[in-house]
């Protein structure tokens, strides 16, 4: 898209709509062809398009379950980069609409839910959701009040418990964190409440030689430190 021309709510709604099938599609039980349950099969055996012959049947084979994840995790990826775009890459006026937008589409419950799913993404996929998370709530009240209805401090620091290694992935939960919480009492209660402090402690000695962490945490440190 052309970082100069607006971008309607149909077309945010448009990308939350896509978050929302991925979603689903993450969901999904293992796949079935028929109504029955699939052959014991290994993951390249099963792929779209490939179709096996039982007794006079043609039955067309579904994504296999190893595959679709890998598709989930490019899905989420790809759009959370759309909504970092929306929200920090076009027009400076054009980011508050944005964000606004979004959050009415339900971007800010979708994107949570999405990282409750951890262990499907992969590290990286999962940094991206942070970023598009922090990008959707900065400067943003209601964006804000919206994560903490839906428990994003609590699912944050548990991605960063999860992830202890990752340092980009630290620096990005840890600035993610300090969006949430500022100017929001209600995220800050819930990160002092939920041990955020600890958590941030834990970030910096895992990552002591990291400058990104260490700054991040400490900026986040500080945030849960100010009045209110």
């Amino acid at each position: 898209m052309d970082m100069h021309v607006a971008v309607s709510k149909r077309e945010l709604e448009s990308v939350c709509a896509d978050l929302q099938y991925t979603l689903v599609k993450g969901a999904q039980p293992a796949p079935r062809a028929g109504g029955r349950d699939l052959p014991s099969s290994s993951p390249s055996d099963l792929c779209i398009g490939k179709v096996q012959s039982e007794g006079n049947d043609h039955v067309e084979m579904q994504r296999g379950e190893g595959d679709a994840a890998v598709q989930v995790c490019d899905d989420t990826a790809a759009l959370s980069e759309r909504i970092v775009h929306l929200t920090s890459d076009t027009k400076l006026d054009e980011h508050a609409r944005n964000r606004e937008k979004l959050g009415q589409a339900g971007a800010v419950q979708v994107l949570i839910a999405l990282l409750r799913r951890d262990a499907t993404l992969g590290g990286d996929t999962v940094v991206r959701v942070l970023k598009a998370i922090h990008c959707v709530a900065y400067g943003n009240s209601d964006n804000k009040e919206k994560l903490a209805a839906c428990d994003g401090v609590a699912t944050v620091l548990h991605t960063m418990k999860l992830h202890t290694m990752n340092a980009t992935l630290q620096a990005e939960a840890c600035w993610c964190l300090n969006v949430a919480t500022f100017c929001c009492p209600t995220n800050k209660r819930a990160a002092r409440a939920l041990g955020a402090h600890e958590v941030f402690e834990q970030a910096r000695r895992a990552h002591a030689m990291d400058s990104g962490v260490q700054w991040e945490a400490r900026d986040a440190l500080r945030r849960l430190s100010c009045w209110p």
